[in-house]
């Protein structure tokens, strides 16, 4: 899987990490406009000092991710609906 972006927690101990999927469909012909950036499956990877800890357990669009920090509620939103626990808040 190819990583699209990255982004880093405020406190600089986490990291979400954006991996495509669909590496194959890049090497099918499309019309123009088609299969831009935001048409790409992904899946969300939350790393905490360099340690994988969570990953998406379906594929997003990327054009729908939603990236935020709650610090305070332990916890990470990649989209509106869909978020991952911090290590703080859980007993691991």
């Amino acid at each position: 899987m190819r990583i699209i972006s990255t982004r880093q927690s405020l406190n600089n101990q986490y990291e979400l990490v954006i991996k495509q999927t669909d590496i194959i469909s890049r090497f099918i012909p499309v019309m123009p406009g088609q299969r831009g950036l935001g048409d790409k499956s992904v899946i969300a990877v939350l790393k905490h000092n360099g340690k994988v800890i969570e990953s998406s357990e379906d594929e997003i669009l990327y054009q729908s991710l939603n990236i935020e920090w709650n610090l305070k509620q332990n916890e990470i939103y990649y989209t509106k609906l869909n978020y991952f626990n911090l290590l703080e808040n859980q007993e691991k």
